[in-house]
């Protein structure tokens, strides 16, 4: 049922019209909404590298890095960020030596050495979150689950297109 006193013009999406205003108002709550998720994965992550680096780590927090570093990568291939290949496989062995020491003596501890690297990743990763488009955010993080899924392959696999940077 149309508004009282709504021109045709307004009934059907014109400038000004209670539809473009909705739609309008929609992106508005969307992108405050983006813009909240992506400070508070910044801070998840970057309280993730924080415990992992002291003595309260977790598979959870693991998880979470690893997460963080392929999305990074993913982004990164898409054009935002250009870090050197080499501090994502710094990254990948810093968490891949913390995994290994939760097999021996259950620790999960990223050891400070190798922080650095992960540092960089997250660094990239916030501003990442902050000014890609979401459809971009959507396509890594599809990306990853079909990584994860395992129909893809792994997405720190050295490939010429990578080799530029």
């Amino acid at each position: 049922m149309p508004l009282a006193g709504a021109s045709n013009h307004a009934q059907q999406g014109g400038q000004g019209s209670y539809r473009s205003t909705t739609q309008a108002f929609k992106q508005n709550v969307f992108a405050a909404n983006g813009r909240a998720s992506a400070r508070q994965l910044s801070l998840t992550h970057l309280l993730a590298l924080a415990a992992c680096g002291g003595d309260c780590g977790n598979k959870h927090l693991i998880n979470e890095l690893t997460r963080a570093v392929d999305l990074c990568y993913f982004l990164q291939q898409m054009a935002f960020g250009a870090l050197p290949f080499d501090t994502y496989t710094k990254s990948e062995a810093a968490i891949a030596t913390a995994l290994a020491s939760a097999a021996q003596d259950g620790d999960r501890k990223i050891a400070s050495s190798d922080t650095s690297s992960l540092k960089e990743i997250l660094a990239l990763h916030d501003e990442q979150l902050a000014n890609a488009p979401l459809h971009c955010v959507v396509d890594a993080e599809t990306r990853l689950r079909a990584y994860i899924m395992g129909s893809q392959p792994s997405p720190l696999k050295r490939t010429d297109e990578f080799r530029s940077f």
